[in-house]
C-alpha cells in the first residue's frame, strides 16, 4: 500500500491546530527547559587524554593498567634545552634549579632525570657507588666540566639519550605519579589538587579550581608556566610529553572552535536573510539552533559526560546546519501561507501541515544515521554519534513545536509575493528540471562513471594520526611538538614493550637477558625508532663500572668477563647458574648502592621486562608492520612468555584498525537502517531502493577525494560518510515526498518534476548551501584535519543535491513508482 501523504498532512494540520493553541504553553516550558540547560554548561568535563578514546573493558585499557600497576605512570612532562654549550656553569645550574622547581611544584609529580638529577654510578673498592654527575657545587674551572662532559658522553645510556652527542641539546624529564583512575569524582584528588591552588595560587591562576580538572591538564598548565619563566628564557626550551601536548591542544582548540562555529553562525544568518527575507524567520531558525546546542550540551553537563574540544565543533555545526533546514521549510511555507492572506496563526498551521512530515521523517532518519557511530569501539566517536543525533532530535521538535509557536504571534498582514531573484530561481529549477527528464541516460551514465572512479579512489584510503598530516605544523602546538621532534635526541611519540616470564626471577636470567637484547637490537633497527630505553642500560653499564669502566665490558655479565673462571669445564646448566648468580650479585651491589632507576624496567618478583620505545615519526602501515615483528620475534626468543604493547603509538596502530573496520560498519549499518525505514514508510520495497541509491554517491565522492588527495582518515574524516548519509537523505526525503503529492495531483511525472523543482528547488538549494558555508568554516583553520573535513563535507553536500536534482527524478519515472502498477 502506497504512502497517503495527503492524509499524513491533514493529521499534522491537527498538531499544528494544537501547537498554536497552547503555544504560551509551549514557550514557557521552552524557557523553562533552556534556563536549567544553561546551568548544566559549567558541569561539561573537557578531556584531552588517549584515554578517552577506548571503551572502559577495552583491551588496550586492561595493558595500560597492568603497565601502570607493576611500573607506573608511563607519561612525563619533559623540556628540551637547546643552547651552545650545555656544560657550561650558568647553564647547568639553570637546568638543576629548573629540574627542582618541576619536582618540587608540578602536581603528581614524582622524579626528575636530568643531567643535574641523574643516578649515576661509579666504580669504588667495595663495589658500585651512586652518585651525581654534575657535583652539588658546580665547578668553574673548565678542566674540570671537560671531565664531567667526557664522562658522559662515554656512557651510552647518557650520550644520544638525555644529551646530544654536540652536546647542545639535552633533556629535563619529569616523571609522574599515577593518575587517579576516577580523577572527577575522586574527593581525594580534588581535595589534593585545591591544596596546591592555595598552596601555589600564582601557578593555578589559569585553572579553575572550583571543581576537578583532568590530572595531565593540570600538569600541562602548571609545568608551561615554570618553564616558561623569563629567568629560564637561555635556555630556550621547548616542552613536550602527552600532559603538554594535551594541554596546548585544548587551550588552541578552545580558542579555535569559538571562532569557527561564530563565523558558521554568521554565514548561516547570511543566507537565511537573503532567502527568506523575514527578520523574524532568520532570528527564530538561529534561535531553535542555539537553544537546541545548550540544552543537549546542558544536559550532557548534568549527565557528566565528558567532551574532547578537538571534536566539539562536529556535532555542533551539524545540529545548527540541520536546524537552519527545517527553519528554511518552516519559514517557506509560513512565508507562503502569509503570502495567500492568512493570518500568522493560519500560516503557523499551514507551515506545520505541509513539512511536518517530511521533517519528523529526515530527522528520524538523520538520527538513525548518525547513531551508527555507537557502533564504533571508540568513545569519541560514540559521543559524536549519540550528541548530534540528540541534537538532531531537539532541534526537531524546537522546529516543529517552538518556531511556530513563535511564528504565530504577529498583527494579520499580507505579505509581498516571492521577490524576483527567488521567482527567477525558481523558474530555471523548472527548467533545469525539465532538462534532466529529457538526458535521462546521460545523467545516469555520467553518475554511474563518477561513482566507479570514486570505489577506485576509496581503495586507496588509509587511517593514519600522524601529526603531521592530521595537524600540520601552522598549528602552534604541533609545530612546537614537531620543531623537538626534529632535535637530534628529540622524539614523536613512545610506546612500550612488556614481557611477563612464567616463573619469578626469569627476567634477569643471563639467557633471557640475552635473548631480549636481540629484540632490542631489532627494535632498535627499525626506520621510525629513535631511542630504547630498558634495564639493559642500567645493566650493561654496571658491568663496564665493575670492569674499571673498560668499554668491552660494557655488555651482560658472563663468565667470559671474569679470568677466574677462563678455565672452567663445567656443564651448560652449570655456566648459566653462575651466570645467573653473577647477574644477581651485579643487581645486590646496584640495590646496596641506593639505586632505584631499575624499578622502572623491572619489577619486584624480577618476572617482568619493560622496554621503552621513542620514535621520530609515526607511520601507521610501518608501525603495524613493526607490532608484528615484535610479537613474532618475541614469541619466538620468549615461547612460554606473555607479549604486550601499550603506549601513544600502540594506541594509535589499534585506533587504525578500529576506525577502519568501524568507519565500514557505521556506514553499512546506516545505509541498511534508513534504507528499511524508507521502505516502511513508503510502503514499497522499491521506493526503498530508490531512496538509498542517490545517498550512496556522496559517500563515495568523499570516500574517492580521500583516496586521490590523499587524506588520512582520521578521527574527524572518520565521522563524515554516515554523517553524509544522514543529511543527504532528507533532500530525498523532502524530494520524493513533494514529488508524490504533484503526482497525485497531476498524474504526469515530468509535470509533478517541474513542479517539484518549483516549490521545494530553493528551500533544497538554499538548506545545501547552508551547509557548505557552515562547513566552509573549516577552511579558515590551520589545522590540516579541520580544512580536510570541511572540503570533504562541502563535497559530499553538492555531490548529494545534485544527485538528488538529477539521478532521484529520474528513478521515480523510470519504476513509475508512484502509480499502482509501480508500487507493486
Amino acid at each position: 500500500m502506497g504512502l497517503n501523504v495527503g492524509a499524513i498532512n491533514r493529521r499534522f494540520a491537527k498538531l499544528g491546530n494544537v501547537i498554536v493553541r497552547f503555544r504560551w504553553l509551549n514557550l514557557a516550558l521552552f524557557a523553562a527547559l533552556l534556563f536549567v540547560s544553561v546551568k548544566g554548561l559549567p558541569l561539561l568535563k573537557q578531556v584531552t587524554s588517549n584515554d578517552n578514546w577506548f571503551l572502559e573493558n577495552s583491551e588496550m585499557n586492561r595493558i595500560k593498567d597492568t603497565f601502570e600497576d607493576i611500573f607506573g605512570n608511563s607519561d612525563y612532562a619533559a623540556v628540551l634545552v637547546e643552547v651552545d654549550d650545555v656544560f657550561t656553569p650558568e647553564v647547568l645550574r639553570s637546568i638543576r634549579e629548573l629540574s627542582d622547581e618541576v619536582e618540587k611544584f608540578t602536581p603528581l609529580g614524582d622524579e626528575v632525570l636530568s643531567l643535574t638529577h641523574l643516578e649515576f654510578s661509579r666504580g669504588t673498592s667495595g663495589g658500585i657507588e651512586i652518585t651525581d654527575l654534575v657535583p652539588e657545587n658546580i665547578p668553574e674551572d673548565s678542566a674540570e666540566l671537560e671531565a664531567i662532559r667526557e664522562t658522559a658522553l662515554s656512557r651510552p645510556s647518557i650520550a644520544g639519550k638525555l644529551v646530544s652527542m654536540d652536546c647542545r641539546d639535552t633533556w629535563i624529564i619529569l616523571r609522574l605519579n599515577t593518575y587517579p583512575d576516577n580523577w572527577a569524582n575522586d574527593p581525594e584528588y580534588f581535595a589534593y589538587m585545591q591544596s596546591l591552588g592555595e598552596e601555589y595560587p600564582e601557578l593555578f591562576q589559569r585553572m579553575d579550581m572550583t571543581k576537578p580538572q583532568p590530572p595531565e591538564i593540570l600538569i600541562g598548565c602548571v609545568f608551561e608556566q615554570i618553564v616558561g619563566q623569563e629567568k629560564y628564557s637561555h635556555l630556550n626550551p621547548s616542552t613536550s610529553g602527552m600532559p603538554m601536548i594535551n594541554y596546548d591542544k585544548r587551550v588552541w582548540f578552545n580558542q579555535e572552535m569559538p571562532r569557527i562555529m561564530g563565523l558558521a553562525l554568521l554565514l548561516s544568518v547570511l543566507v537565511l536573510a537573503f532567502s527568506l527575507r523575514l527578520v523574524r524567520g532568520v532570528i527564530f531558525a538561529v534561535l531553535c539552533g542555539v537553544s537546541a546546542m545548550l540544552i543537549v550540551f546542558g544536559i550532557q553537563g548534568y549527565m557528566g559526560v565528558e567532551v574532547d574540544p578537538s571534536v566539539i565543533t562536529v556535532p555542533m555545526l551539524l545540529g545548527f546546519a540541520v536546524a537552519v533546514g527545517y527553519a528554511v521549510h518552516i519559514t517557506s511555507f509560513y512565508r507562503k501561507g502569509m503570502q495567500e492572506g492568512k493570518t500568522p496563526s493560519e500560516a503557523s498551521v499551514f507551515a506545520v501541515e505541509e513539512c511536518g512530515w517530511p521533517i519528523m521523517f529526515t530527522a528520524l532518519t538523520t538520527a538513525a544515521a548518525l547513531m551508527s557511530f555507537l557502533f564504533i569501539e571508540v568513545k569519541m566517536l560514540r559521543w559524536i554519534g549519540f550528541t548530534a543525533a540528540a541534537l538532531v532530535g531537539v532541534v526537531f521538535l524546537l522546529t516543529l513545536v517552538i518556531l511556530p509557536s513563535l511564528l504565530s504571534f504577529g498583527k494579520v498582514r499580507k505579505l509581498k509575493s516571492s521577490t524576483r531573484v527567488k521567482k527567477r530561481m525558481s523558474e530555471r529549477l523548472a527548467v533545469m528540471g525539465d532538462f534532466v527528464m529529457a538526458r535521462p541516460r546521460t545523467f545516469l551514465v555520467i553518475v554511474g562513471i563518477f561513482m566507479a572512479l570514486c570505489v577506485w579512489g576509496l581503495t586507496m584510503v588509509r587511517a593514519s594520526f600522524d601529526i603531521r598530516t592530521s595537524v600540520g605544523e601552522k598549528v602552534p602546538y604541533a609545530a612546537k611538538l614537531l620543531h623537538v621532534t626534529d632535535s637530534e635526541i628529540g622524539a614523536l611519540y613512545s610506546y612500550e614493550i612488556g614481557i611477563e616470564f612464567p616463573e619469578n626471577g626469569d627476567a634477569l636470567d643471563p639467557e633471557n637477558l640475552r635473548k631480549f637484547e636481540i629484540l632490542e637490537r631489532t627494535v632498535e633497527e627499525f626506520p621510525l625508532t629513535s631511542k630504547v630505553f630498558s634495564v639493559l642500560d642500567i645493566i650493561r653499564e654496571l658491568n663496564q663500572v665493575l670492569a674499571g669502566g673498560d668499554p668491552n665490558a660494557y655488555g651482560i655479565p658472563s663468565m667470559d668477563d671474569v679470568p677466574a673462571w677462563s678455565d672452567f669445564n663445567g656443564t651448560e646448566e652449570e655456566r648459566r647458574e653462575i651466570e645467573r648468580q653473577l647477574v644477581a650479585q651485579t643487581m645486590l651491589l646496584y640495590d646496596n648502592a641506593g639505586g632505584t632507576e631499575a624499578e622502572k624496567w623491572i619489577d619486584y618478583e624480577n618476572r617482568w621486562l619493560h622496554m621503552q620505545v621513542e620514535v621520530r615519526d609515526y607511520v601507521a602501515d610501518e608501525h603495524l608492520a613493526e607490532f608484528q615483528l615484535i610479537d613474532s620475534l618475541s614469541q619466538e626468543l620468549f615461547p612460554g612468555a606473555k607479549v604486550i604493547e601499550s603506549g601513544t603509538v600502540a594506541y594509535y596502530t589499534v585506533m587504525q584498525r578500529i576506525i577502519t573496520i568501524g568507519q565500514i560498519k557505521s556506514f553499512l549499518i546506516s545505509l541498511g537502517i534508513i534504507t528499511v525505514l524508507m521502505m516502511l514508510v513508503f510502503g514499497s520495497f522499491r521506493m526503498g531502493i530508490i531512496g538509498i541509491i542517490p545517498n550512496i554517491a556522496p559517500a563515495l565522492a568523499v570516500g574517492g577525494m580521500m583516496g586521490f588527495l590523499k587524506m588520512p582518515l582520521d578521527m574527524m574524516t572518520v565521522t563524515i560518510m554516515p554523517m553524509l548519509l544522514g543529511l543527504a537523505v532528507d533532500d530525498t526525503i523532502h524530494f520524493i515526498n513533494h514529488c508524490h503529492l504533484e503526482y497525485d495531483r497531476a498524474g504526469d511525472y515530468d509535470k509533478a518534476v517541474r513542479r517539484t523543482f518549483r516549490v521545494v528547488g530553493v528551500a533544497l538549494l538554499t538548506t545545501s548551501v547552508v551547509l557548505v558555508l557552515n562547513f566552509s568554516a573549516y577552511f579558515t583553520s590551520p589545522a590540516k584535519m579541520l580544512i580536510n573535513m570541511g572540503f570533504l563535507a562541502c563535497t559530499g553536500i553538492i555531490t548529494a543535491l545534485f544527485t538528488d536534482f538529477t539521478v532521484t527524478p529520474i528513478l521515480l519515472k523510470m519504476t513509475n513508482i508512484y502509480s499502482r502498477k509501480g508500487r507493486k
